[in-house]
């Protein structure tokens, strides 16, 4: 009775040479995920500028930014109605604001 032992060297170094062009494949840059990166870092740890004093303007005006679906944080006491369109949180995330004399925070 005759034993063979398939090669086993040839078929090592196939896998190994594919593993690394994959793992090369899978580590290549993306240069607009790069661009995005660099915006980050150029803010601090937990330092994201809040709006300390924000503006408002009536439902009307805002008709000529914003969509009937987009998005915002309402807030009402009492008589007192103010909505913070999303849209300007995305960057900002905290606004500091005061309603019916107490201070409020809006975070997003």
């Amino acid at each position: 009775m005759e034993r063979r032992i398939t090669p086993f060297w040839p078929g090592l170094l196939l896998l190994i040479s594919t593993e690394l062009v994959e793992a090369q494949y899978f580590n290549a840059p993306d240069p607009e995920l790069e661009a995005t990166m660099a915006d980050i870092r150029q803010r601090r740890r937990d330092r994201i500028p809040a709006i300390d004093t924000p503006s408002f303007v009536t439902a009307t005006s805002a008709d000529s930014f914003m969509a009937p679906g987009d998005l915002v944080i309402g807030l009402q006491i009492g008589d007192e109605v103010r909505a913070y369109p999303v849209m300007f949180l995305q960057g900002r995330e905290v606004v500091n604001d005061s309603l019916r004399g107490g201070p409020i925070t809006v975070t997003w």
